[in-house]
């Protein structure tokens, strides 16, 4: 999986492609908490748009970084235009109680 990193305003989007799986996610979570470190905003956006695949420790991921987001103090966390099949995914987890989901990057801006 590959990770790029932007900011805008108060907000570090962090662009995934790849599969989010049992074999990636621990390199994967190291590489957002570095970003996530390093960042002085309110808000961590995920943006999904290229990602192919997510399982049950993808998504475990995300709810262990939901929380250590919003544990730190941070405003929001969510993530952005997911493909429909990991959408579908993600909801019938749950996630999508806890989290929300942006169909763009410039709706995510708005909340802000």
């Amino acid at each position: 999986m590959k990770l790029e990193s932007k900011v805008i305003d108060t907000t570090t989007i962090i662009s995934l492609k790849g599969d989010l799986d049992f074999k990636s996610i621990n390199e994967i979570k190291e590489n957002i908490y570095e970003i996530y470190a390093a960042s002085e905003g309110n808000a961590l956006m995920l943006d999904f748009e290229s990602v192919e695949t997510i399982d049950s420790a993808g998504i475990g991921l995300l709810v262990t970084i939901y929380r250590k987001v919003l544990g730190s103090g941070k405003d929001r966390f969510g993530l952005i235009n997911p493909p429909k099949n990991i959408k579908q995914t993600l909801t019938s987890s749950g996630f999508t109680r806890i989290a929300r989901i942006y169909p763009s990057e410039e709706e995510a801006l708005k909340v802000g």
